[in-house]
């Protein structure tokens, strides 16, 4: 759970969740989050994500999770979708 959160000057992801195929993420709870992202960002990796692209201003990038609740959540300054979903078993945005 994760809740009355606010964060200017993003660079790599605004939120980032990655579960495993065999393991997945059991329940993930955003509620009242604001994120923005710096106009200078530097391109980086996730921790833990060696085997990915670096990225720069990605939104909120969920994978692998049996059950997502989303509400009130803004994102400004991203590149792309402010929303990446995969493999969620149970996706809730109110």
């Amino acid at each position: 759970v994760f809740k009355e959160i606010a964060c200017e000057d993003c660079e790599v992801a605004a939120l980032f969740f990655y579960g495993l195929p065999e393991e997945k993420i059991g329940f993930v709870y955003l509620e009242n989050i604001h994120l923005s992202f710096t106009d200078d960002a530097m391109k980086g990796k996730p921790a833990m994500m060696c085997h990915l692209e670096p990225v720069s201003k990605m939104g909120l990038y969920i994978n692998q999770a049996k059950k997502v609740v989303i509400k009130d959540i803004t994102l400004s300054g991203h590149h792309g979708d402010s929303f990446i979903f995969d493999n969620i078993d149970d996706l809730e945005m109110k």
